[in-house]
């Protein structure tokens, strides 16, 4: 094998081939809509955990508020069965 041969060979093995076909348009706005679509659940998710956590937040104060309803309750249980055996 000659030098212009080699040459030849070498230039064809690094050759880019940058013709588009039907393929690779059709690949990309798949690509696209795909991602879109991905995007769009991602948001959705999104709202829905928000509207939880508002939930949540909502539901902890509730149980909080509860708590210290019951906490109120005790102290004046306590206090009475303390008078009692004051007297």
């Amino acid at each position: 094998m000659n030098v212009e041969e080699r040459r030849t060979l070498d230039q064809k093995r690094f050759e880019i081939d940058t013709k588009f076909n039907i393929a690779h348009i059709a690949a990309t706005v798949a690509m696209v809509i795909a991602l879109s679509k991905c995007g769009t659940d991602i948001r959705d998710v999104q709202v829905e955990h928000s509207v939880e956590i508002k939930h949540l937040k909502e539901s902890r104060e509730e149980v909080r508020d509860s708590l210290e309803k019951i906490n109120l309750k005790l102290d004046r249980l306590i206090e009475q069965r303390n008078d009692a055996r004051r007297k």
